[in-house]
């Protein structure tokens, strides 16, 4: 009987520990960057946005860093996402962007929720010539170094298709500027190209 009881307690304390374990890491995964991005994304999908609805799906594993404002202010090197969740443009261009992000080997991409622009734009010297979202930039030493602005062509209603040639011209300037930010990382002198 003892032994019974023993083999009954042991089994309760293996079968504890796993389930403890599967808890502890589904959380950690819950609360990752890329995550926290993607819900942020997807919790807007069957959402008309002014008069419009875009379903994104966030898919890329790599890491995506969000900066508060203060981040924003002291930032110094590194390529910036500046978009929002609920503007259309910002989910129309996240999937390129992403899918260019996750092609190159530059290993966090930033991202800051921008509400209000002109506010934005007080933060920091390198974003005085942001004039709309989504923009994402390249910073280096805390200087603005290039960027890709993304909106719909004036007088036109119609969004680029996924895979059309504007789409295509839009994925090579994501991945030209990712590029250029790893080939810059090298170079003693910022007017030089590695």
């Amino acid at each position: 009987m003892k032994k019974k009881t023993i083999f009954g307690i042991i089994f309760i304390l293996i079968i504890g520990t796993i389930v403890c374990f599967f808890l502890l890491n589904n959380k950690d995964e819950q609360n990752k960057p890329v995550n926290k991005f993607k819900e942020e994304y997807e919790k807007y999908n069957n959402v008309e946005i002014d008069n419009l609805k875009k379903e994104v799906s966030i898919n890329n594993e790599k890491e995506i860093k969000y900066l508060n404002a203060d981040g924003l202010k002291t930032f110094k090197t590194g390529i910036i996402f500046l978009g929002n969740a609920k503007d259309y443009n910002s989910r129309y261009v996240v999937e390129t962007l992403l899918d260019a992000y996750d092609k190159t080997s530059v290993k966090e991409l930033y991202y800051y929720s921008v509400d209000n622009i002109d506010e934005v734009k007080e933060l920091a010297e390198f974003l005085s010539g942001m004039e709309y979202i989504p923009d994402v930039i390249y910073v280096k030493e805390g200087k603005f170094v290039s960027e890709v602005k993304w909106a719909l062509e004036e007088g036109s209603i119609d969004y680029p298709q996924p895979g059309s040639q504007a789409m295509k011209e839009l994925y090579k300037k994501y991945f030209d500027l990712f590029s250029s930010s790893i080939e810059s990382e090298g170079c003693e002198d910022p007017d030089t190209k590695c």
